[in-house]
């Protein structure tokens, strides 16, 4: 006698019907479910259909009737405090969820039907929350193109919160970044170019005005200037003649805006001779060379004349261009008003390219490290992990993932670590070390903001230095587009100060945000669309307060020495374990990696506790004895911000914030350890 169904413990009830019949299935079930106490029962039903295929139909039943019976202990676990959503509930759940873009639309909708029956303000789906935008489609060339109106109004609101204590005319320049996003990354039919912008020296989430996407075409470029920047140069036109007028302040656009874009971006912007060209330099008029060596065009000159933004309006050197600039009639600085994006160019392109020579890569030979050498290297990286801060937001992989490497980890490498691992013959000549030494010193002052003119004329000598010297090291292949620009980098600090304010960092940021808010593979300009409106009407500033250093997370209680607090006597003192610098470096006295700080001329400390007094806050530290430069060549460490370190010091003492604090990156060096100061942004 066959055995009992009911008696069988590998049966399935559904799994003799198709996925269509189950998705059927679990549509009425939802149906008939009882009403939900406080939320709760919609949550664990969707818990329960996951777990359908494998238990049995007598004990779904049976869940669902215990469903409606659940005790106020289960309702308390996602209870709201109404003081909360009396607030802004509406608008707390609609920034999160435009901050989040990775949980779907269904998860949404789930968590707002739950939060409804507590406060009925609320709208209950994903399409009440945000709405269906009126924005317009248009076609473009082989594509689709979507203007964003309300990129202005998204404008006004960050200039009035930067500015809220200013009144009259105030000046403003814009940042503007396209760049070409693939949304797929096993098809190339669709391929995104977002017109993104920021204000100039404001740390801000990027604005998206428009987004041009190609569908399904053998034709995956940027369209053509003056039909994809029609809109936005238009808009432009407006704000440049009529000004942003808000209350007692008057907005007004410096210029037409600084481009800050990848080479293969200005070269179609510019219409001008791509990266491989042999005048494809968009500052100097030098000729490039072709090496069959290494199969690609080299510029070895370095005193080349410049070009100036006139000489480009008149096309003196033809064979620089490709056509006449769209950009030009709406008097663009088709020079200086493209920068060179250093994300791209040093940490993508030289770096990567210097790392690849060490590595070893086919046909070219000259500088690769010994078999022992990259053994090394490679447990310096890994040992490397634990000492870095919570600013880096990726780690260093070991170099047989190079080829993955993204800027972060490259820029991680080339400010911070390289100069320390490679300190070891048994890893790099000493030859080789030098002539690194000299980009990394060259950077670390142009990405500085307190960089002294003469040391950027010193930079510009550098890098020349280490163009000339690469050919003699690596061979004449080596000197490439990215590696000759960098003689141009100073001009661009001259410019507009700080390289760190003038990069690419923050955009590609934004554009993995665009990516990852994809729910599927259906109309994806329309999913982007609607996020990126909504994005523009509830943008969110994230500068930090520039007034005072903030202490934060839970206070404890602290026992220490007799010591100097500079605290007032008679009033109650807080200590914390952790504190945000202006710079919106995060001290942590738990962390290892985040408790070293710089203050005053070339004191480095560890921070031991913060202690608060009336909203001040000071340091607790003990500091490090000895400290002396790493390196004497071509200047000394210390002017360039990295030390190394004696002994700690077995006495406290107290550190105001007024004393210049700066975060430090510290690393393991033999049997001590290097103090880099932080000078890029989090």
């Amino acid at each position: 006698m066959p055995r009992s169904k009911s008696l069988r413990t590998d049966y399935k009830p559904y799994d003799h019907l198709s996925r269509k019949q189950k998705w059927i299935r679990k549509k009425r079930m939802n149906k008939q479910r009882p009403a939900a106490v406080g939320g709760i029962n919609s949550l664990n039903a969707s818990s329960s259909d996951s777990d359908n295929d494998t238990t049995d139909l007598q004990e779904i039943e049976e869940q669902e009737s215990d469903s409606s019976m659940l005790s106020s202990k289960h309702v308390e676990r996602i209870t709201i405090p109404d003081s909360t959503l009396s607030m802004d509930a509406n608008d707390i759940i609609t920034s999160w969820a435009l901050t989040e873009v990775y949980v779907s639309k269904m998860s949404i909708t789930r968590l707002l039907k739950s939060l409804h029956s507590i406060h009925d303000e609320l709208p209950k789906s994903y399409k009440g929350l945000f709405p269906k935008p009126n924005i317009s489609y248009e076609p473009m060339e082989d594509g689709l193109y979507v203007h964003f109106p309300n990129w202005i109004n998204s404008l006004t609101k960050m200039l009035s919160h930067f500015y809220k204590d200013v009144e009259g005319n105030i000046p403003f320049c814009l940042l503007i970044n396209i760049d070409g996003l693939p949304l797929f990354n096993h098809s190339p039919d669709f391929k995104l170019y977002p017109i993104l912008l920021t204000i100039y020296k404001a740390k801000m989430r990027p604005i998206c005005a428009g987004i041009y996407s190609t569908e399904k075409s053998s034709n995956r470029e940027m369209p053509p200037v003056q039909l994809f920047l029609k809109h936005f140069l238009s808009d432009v036109k407006k704000i440049k003649e009529n000004n942003i007028i808000n209350g007692k302040r008057i907005f007004s656009l410096l210029g037409n805006g600084i481009y800050v874009c990848d080479a293969p971006a200005r070269s179609s912007l510019k219409s001008i001779k791509s990266h491989s060209g042999y005048s494809c330099c968009e500052r100097c008029v030098v000729h490039g060379q072709y090496d069959s060596a290494s199969g690609h065009v080299c510029l070895l000159e370095t005193n080349c004349p410049l070009r100036t933004d006139n000489a480009f309006v008149a096309q003196q050197d033809k064979s620089h261009h490709k056509g006449e600039s769209h950009l030009a009639k709406y008097k663009v600085k088709m020079v200086t008003g493209f920068v060179l994006d250093y994300m791209h160019l040093c940490c993508l392109g030289v770096m990567k390219r210097l790392l690849s020579r060490w590595k070893g890569i086919r046909r070219q030979h000259q500088g690769k490290l010994s078999s022992q050498g990259m053994t090394l290297l490679n447990q310096k990286l890994l040992q490397i992990k634990a000492w870095v801060p919570v600013e880096f937001n990726r780690k260093l992989r070991p170099l047989s993932e190079l080829a993955y490497w993204k800027a972060a980890e490259f820029r991680l490498f080339m400010l911070y670590v390289g100069m320390v691992t490679l300190k070891n013959e048994k890893i790099l000549p000493k030859r080789y070390f030098k002539h690194f030494l000299k980009y990394v010193i060259a950077l670390r002052f142009l990405i500085s903001p307190c960089t002294q003119n003469e040391d950027v004329t010193h930079c510009c000598e550098l890098l020349k230095q280490f163009v000339k010297d690469s050919i003699t090291l690596y061979g004449k292949g080596f000197v490439s587009y990215n590696v000759h620009s960098l003689i141009h980098l100073p001009d661009d600090y001259l410019n507009y100060g700080s390289l760190e304010k003038i990069n690419c960092f923050p955009f590609e940021s934004y554009l993995g945000i665009l990516k990852n808010c994809l729910q599927s593979g259906y109309r994806p300009l329309q999913q982007i669309g609607r996020l990126v409106f909504h994005q523009n009407e509830n943008i969110v500033a994230t500068t930090h307060s520039l007034h005072s250093g903030k202490a934060k997370g839970t206070a404890y209680k602290c026992t220490l020495p007799e010591i100097t607090l500079h605290i007032t006597e008679g009033l109650s003192v807080t200590y914390y374990k952790m504190a945000t610098l202006l710079n919106s470096c995060v001290i942590n006295t738990k962390s290892k990696a985040d408790c070293i700080i710089k203050y005053g001329t070339t004191s480095v400390a560890k921070v031991c506790t913060i202690a608060c007094q009336s909203g001040s806050v000071c340091f607790i530290v003990k500091n490090f004895l000895h400290v002396r430069p790493l390196f004497k060549y071509p200047v000394s460490s210390v002017h360039v911000g990295v030390y190394r370190l004696g002994p700690l010091d077995k006495n406290f003492c107290a550190v105001n914030l007024n004393s210049n604090v700066v975060k430090c990156v510290m690393l393991p060096y033999k049997a001590e350890f290097v103090a880099i100061e932080l000078i890029h942004s989090s």
